[in-house]
């Protein structure tokens, strides 16, 4: 038995354009919420994060780096310094150069000169050997720059060899700190996940509530906005911050219950349909003119000899006869359910399984035929 509906229990849904502003003003208020709970969680994540210069300053990492700094640094000095000898050396190999020229030259005229058998004054001797002096001071500063410069390229490969042990000890512990930073900024990611879930938890918890609670009342946007929000930004969460081979298992499982229960809710429907829904496909059908149990065509009235189904029903072309005609009791001829029959409150003909008699409003309390699939 279908307990009968008074119009005290059943929901005004109002028009179509105030049904549609409702659901355009839960969209905004869904969108509000998700936007505020967002603020939330975003304050969450701005809390400080481990430093890394600061574990750095405070690591081995400091002895070995400084290290490195120094030994840089005294390369870089003894480039310096190979810069200028070379500087030098080139310069000295210039006057060098030309002191020797000057030196060929006086040995040449002193060649001359001695052949044509005359010898040379106190001043040209002195000349020749002067320059004979700075040619050989030249040649020995030279030997002397070169020396220096050996050395610096030699003190430079190994200061080179000093970088590189440092450096390699510079990474290890670069690594070393690396690994320890890694493992402490996965732990604060860790602590603010937990306290993302420990705020969006209860409000999943609270959404639940008020949805078994307040899911049939005029509470119901603010409900499935709420939970709605809550919910997405649940998801955001675990799938950013939560790794895919973790993830992928709730959300199948969670696939799988939920299409379950929508498939399992549409086959309650169908099987033990509630009164609304029941009320419902019998109105269609009426309006159509079909029966609610089989759909086979109320032939009844200027209706009993033409043919009609629910597309074509709108351009039934239904011939004038009167009223009486119509107004008797009816059977489906083929499911043999009753769709018309005698009001005991006014006796005329009423829908036998609508709830109230069009003439007189009487109540009766309504059984459902069949099944309807």
């Amino acid at each position: 038995m279908i307990s009968a509906p008074t119009t005290a229990g059943k929901r005004n849904q109002g028009p179509w354009w105030h049904r549609f502003a409702i659901r355009i003003c839960t969209l905004l208020l869904f969108l509000l919420i998700y936007q505020a709970i967002g603020f939330l969680t975003n304050d969450i994540w701005q809390i400080e994060r481990p430093n890394y210069e600061a574990l750095e300053s405070h690591s081995e990492v400091t002895v070995p780096k400084s290290r490195v700094s120094e030994i840089e640094s005294s390369i870089e000095k003894v480039q310096r310094s190979l810069r200028d000898e070379r500087t030098n050396q080139a310069e000295l190999r210039a006057i060098t150069q030309t002191s020797q020229e000057i030196w060929n030259q006086l040995q040449e005229f002193r060649k001359f000169a001695v052949s044509k058998g005359k010898e040379l004054s106190d001043s040209e001797q002195k000349s020749l050997d002067d320059a004979q002096m700075l040619f050989l001071k030249n040649q020995q500063a030279g030997l002397e720059l070169q020396s220096e410069i050996a050395e610096l390229t030699r003190k430079e490969a190994t200061l080179r060899d000093r970088l590189e042990d440092a450096e390699k000890e510079l990474r290890f512990h670069r690594a070393t700190l690396l690994n320890k930073y890694v493992v402490l900024l996965r732990r604060h990611t860790q602590f603010l996940i937990i306290i993302n879930l420990a705020l969006l938890i209860p409000l999943i918890v609270v959404a639940g509530y008020a949805y078994v609670r307040f899911h049939q009342t005029a509470w119901s946007p603010f409900v499935q906005a709420f939970g709605a929000a809550v919910v997405l930004k649940l998801f955001a969460l675990l799938q950013s911050y939560v790794p895919y081979e973790l993830f992928i298992y709730p959300l199948v499982v969670t696939g799988l219950l939920v299409v379950g229960s929508l498939l399992w809710g549409l086959i309650r429907i169908v099987s033990r349909p509630d009164l609304p829904w029941l009320l419902g496909q019998y109105r269609d059908a009426y309006q159509a003119f079909l029966c609610p149990v089989c759909d086979y065509p109320i032939r009844r009235g200027p209706l009993k000899f033409l043919y009609w189904n629910r597309k074509t029903i709108r351009r039934l072309q239904i011939p004038a006869q009167s009223a009486a005609g119509g107004d008797e009791n009816y059977t489906c001829p083929c499911c043999t359910t009753r769709l018309f029959e005698e009001c005991p409150a006014c006796h005329h003909t009423r829908h036998s399984l609508l709830p109230a008699c069009e003439s007189c409003g009487a109540i009766k309390e309504l059984q459902s035929a069949a099944t309807i699939v």
